[in-house]
């Protein structure tokens, strides 16, 4: 199996209620969620003018390889009903892998 840190963001809506959704769906879909941070609120970064964000990240493991994990991650954000319409924009919920095992990878999606 392989670790994977995911980090959660959501500012628009319910945001806990997102957060929760999320790790519901990377259990399900993603794999097994080992560990949880606490969460945090944060000022929106790069443009200010929106909500401030709640944020966690997820510990999980997963048999996915990096690529699909990815897709997995953006086919969440897709369900759960996030736009990204403009860069550093509201979002109602935003996965990005911070780590997959020990390894780094660059991918444009």
């Amino acid at each position: 199996m392989n670790q994977i840190v995911l980090h959660l963001g959501s500012n628009v809506g319910d945001r806990k209620a997102m957060l929760h959704q999320a790790i519901s769906l990377i259990q399900d879909r993603i794999g097994k969620v080992n560990l949880l941070s606490s969460v945090y609120e944060t000022e929106a970064w790069g443009k200010k003018d929106q909500s401030d964000f709640l944020n966690q990240a997820v510990l999980a493991e997963t048999g996915l390889n990096p690529g699909q994990a990815m897709e997995s991650c953006k086919a969440i954000e897709k369900h759960l009903g996030s736009v990204k319409s403009e860069k550093w924009g509201p979002r109602a919920i935003d996965i990005d892998i911070l780590f997959y095992n020990q390894s780094v990878y660059q991918m444009k999606i």
